[in-house]
Order: C-alpha cells, then sequence, then structure tokens
C-alpha cells in the first residue's frame, strides 16, 4: 500500500510540475516587452527618441500626428530600436539616449555617419 500511494503522490507531483513547466514557458513566451526608439524626419532634419511596449503602433501614431512635437516632419522612419524586459530598463536607456543626443548616439553607434 505504501508504493502505490507513492506512486500516486509522485503522479500528482508529476502532474503539477508538468502544469508550472507549461504555465512558465507561456509566461516568459509571452511576456510584454518594451522598446527604445529614435524616428528621424528629413523634413525637419531632427531626431525623436521615445519608448513604447508597441512599436508597430506608436510609429503609427508619430506619423498620423497624434504626438505634439512628431505631428510635423511626416514621414518619421526608424532609425534605432532596441528592446528590453522591463519599462525601466527601456526608460533608462532613452534617458541616457536623450542625454548624448540622439544623432550623437547614432553616431557612437556608427548608425550614420
Amino acid at each position: 500500500s505504501y508504493s502505490i500511494l507513492y506512486l500516486i503522490c509522485s503522479g500528482v507531483v508529476l502532474y503539477n510540475f508538468k502544469v508550472v513547466v507549461r504555465y512558465l514557458t507561456f509566461f516568459f513566451l509571452n511576456m510584454p516587452k518594451f522598446y527604445v526608439y529614435i524616428l528621424f524626419s528629413e523634413s525637419l532634419q531632427r531626431y525623436y527618441t521615445g519608448s513604447t511596449d508597441d512599436i508597430t503602433r506608436r510609429i503609427k501614431e508619430h506619423n498620423k500626428g497624434k504626438s505634439l512635437f512628431t505631428s510635423r516632419g511626416s514621414p518619421w522612419v526608424i532609425k534605432y530600436q532596441q528592446e528590453f524586459d522591463s519599462r525601466d530598463e527601456a526608460s533608462q536607456k532613452e534617458r541616457q539616449i536623450k542625454k548624448r543626443g540622439a544623432g550623437r548616439y547614432l553616431k557612437d553607434m556608427g548608425i550614420v555617419d
């Protein structure tokens, strides 16, 4: 009877372990990502640096004039983007780029001349 109880308990633990692994896999594969991006307007010859959790939506908003700074200068073209696991990391990078200046940052990275 001890071995039957052991097998039953082992099965429950194994089943629960599989459920936990499945959940964690789903969670980490579907974690929201955060992005820092630098846009450039040819007509204004200006850069814009921002961060978001949906870069495609955000660039569309910039090009539709939904942001005060970028309402002029459309089309805005993405020159740089970087992905982060947390909003805090993305915000820190955004501040670092803004402090340096987007143009200088891109030159330092070898992205523009």
